[in-house]
């Protein structure tokens, strides 16, 4: 299994015969000839993966797995903004989203801090840039893709200080 936009090396890995040709057909359109090959994926999904090897005499034999393509999606949940280069700021990308817009709210529901892009780095500081306090902060975050789906997510990020 991988994630968006991760290069996979796919091997063959025959052990009886002398192969003379590889045929990989990725499951998503995409094929490739030789014993190893690379692939990147451009969509996630469940994909079936098939090597057909024929020998110097012909003789031909298939193999078929599946692979989960998944998007890789970060956003911490722990920020500890002091500076000793370990969780100092939090940082919100995916692998497949064309657009991250995130809100993160005191337990008030005000807004602290607001960011849009396709990868955000939140500091633990108000809009303004002042320190926020230690605490529980909430989030919600819209992801949006080049298909014109979005999708929500919502939780929580502990501020350590």
């Amino acid at each position: 299994d991988t994630y968006l936009g991760e290069l996979i090396v796919f091997e063959d890995s025959t052990t009886i015969g002398s192969p003379s040709a590889w045929n990989w057909n990725f499951g998503d359109g995409e094929i490739e000839n030789g014993p190893v090959v690379s692939h990147v994926y451009s969509a996630p999904g469940l994909y079936e993966v098939t090597l057909q090897v024929v020998t110097e005499n012909g003789c031909m034999d298939t193999v078929v797995e599946s692979i989960e393509v998944a998007e890789l999606f970060q956003l911490p949940n722990v920020l500890t903004p002091n500076n000793d280069g370990i969780n100092d700021q939090l940082e919100v990308y995916s692998s497949f989203a064309d657009r991250i817009e995130i809100d993160i709210y005191n337990r008030w529901g005000h807004t602290v801090w607001a960011g849009s892009g396709s990868k955000l780095l939140f500091y633990g500081r108000t809009r303004e840039g002042i320190e926020l306090s230690s605490g529980t902060y909430y989030y919600r975050m819209l992801a949006s893709y080049l298909n014109s789906v979005q999708r929500e997510y919502t939780g929580h990020i502990e501020v350590i200080r």
